[in-house]
């Protein structure tokens, strides 16, 4: 009866409780190393960054410039648009001034209605040069974009919402339209 114990080698740790390895001067070397590219790389990305950053500046400058210059050359081409059309307009500024200096050294009222007549029409040729096309249409229905209905009168005579009547004539600027026709509109009696 008698057992043999078999004893090991060494003691059995404490349950639950670890060691950590002692770090031999390799494992130190090796993560002195391993920090050293570590910084090294970072060092790298902080210059990236920065590099990014100024580039981000850089850009949002060009940006600003870009807009201000984009501004003033909307300036310029507004002033050169206005420029086109008073020169269009000063032989009608004239017109009217030699109308006036006739009416004033007692022109017919014949003859002051002639150079009216050629006044306007020499003010509709600059119009339609700058490209602004009246609208003073009627019998068309009722266009909320184009008039603006001031009056409405019953009439069988027409569909309701159409229009009857221009009261002042409206304009259009190529596809814009920049004063809507005053008009009156027919409703049902």
């Amino acid at each position: 009866m008698n057992e043999e114990i078999e004893i090991p080698a060494t003691q059995p740790e404490a349950e639950g409780l670890e060691t950590e390895p002692v770090p031999t001067s390799e494992d130190v070397d090796f993560a002195a190393a391993r920090l050293e590219e570590l910084e090294s790389e970072c060092a790298q990305i902080q210059e990236l960054c920065e590099a990014l950053k100024n580039e981000n500046l850089r850009l949002r400058a060009d940006t600003q410039n870009m807009r201000k210059r984009h501004l003033q050359e909307m300036d310029r081409f507004r002033v050169l648009a206005n420029e086109r059309l008073v020169l269009q307009l000063l032989p009608v500024l004239d017109s009217f001034e030699r109308a006036v200096v006739s009416g004033e050294s007692g022109a017919s009222v014949e003859t002051m209605l002639d150079g009216l007549r050629a006044v306007e029409k020499q003010m509709r040729g600059a119009l339609d040069e700058a490209k602004v096309v009246a609208i003073a249409e009627t019998g068309v229905p009722f266009d909320p974009d184009q008039h603006d209905a001031v009056l409405t009168i019953p009439s069988d005579e027409h569909p309701e919402d159409t229009v009857v009547k221009i009261l002042e004539t409206g304009y259009r600027l190529a596809d814009k339209v920049i004063r809507p026709a005053k008009v009156q509109v027919s409703k049902l009696p």
